[in-house]
């Protein structure tokens, strides 16, 4: 269920101009992650997984420290 309510979001908040912006999305995902549809399939949970994976990885070298 909370996927289902931070989905519409999450991913276009991550890429948001506004450091700040991001910064409190990434917390969000931070603290739910990993982020799984017990619904869902093995290989939609597998292709959700990676996804979270690699925003954290390019969060880690984002341009504002604070986001860092």
């Amino acid at each position: 269920m909370l996927m289902r309510l931070t989905e519409p979001f999450l991913w276009r908040y991550l890429r948001s101009p506004n450091p700040t912006v991001r910064r409190n999305t990434l917390h969000l995902l931070v603290s739910a992650f990993p982020l799984q549809d017990p619904e869902g399939s093995k290989e939609l949970g597998e292709q959700t997984l990676q996804k979270q994976l690699s925003i954290l990885e390019e969060m880690m070298f984002d341009e504002c420290p604070e986001v860092r």
